[in-house]
């Protein structure tokens, strides 16, 4: 997945850059430090963006988790109590 990422950002990075050159009316491969420089930053934003739906899912997991646990022990309190208390009659 962070093979795909990267090649993804790599090439967005270089397609801002050529995209931009065309709007200004530039030659494709002028300054190619800049082409470089979009490269690394579309890398860095599309690893970044991996890295944070990793962080997101575990999060959401470990909420899930700890939301089922309340409401399963709410549940089985609720249960409890109406047994324990006799003033209700079927």
């Amino acid at each position: 997945m962070v093979a795909t990422a990267t090649i993804a950002g790599a090439f967005f990075g270089l397609w801002v850059q050529l995209y931009s050159n065309g709007v200004r009316k530039l030659r494709p491969s002028f300054h190619p430090w800049e082409h470089v420089l979009a490269m690394g930053s579309g890398i860095v934003l599309a690893n970044g963006v991996v890295h944070w739906e990793h962080k997101l899912k575990k999060d959401l997991d470990k909420l899930i988790k700890k939301t089922q646990k309340a409401n399963k022990k709410r549940f089985l309190g609720t249960t409890r109590a109406a047994v324990e208390d006799k003033t209700w009659h079927i």
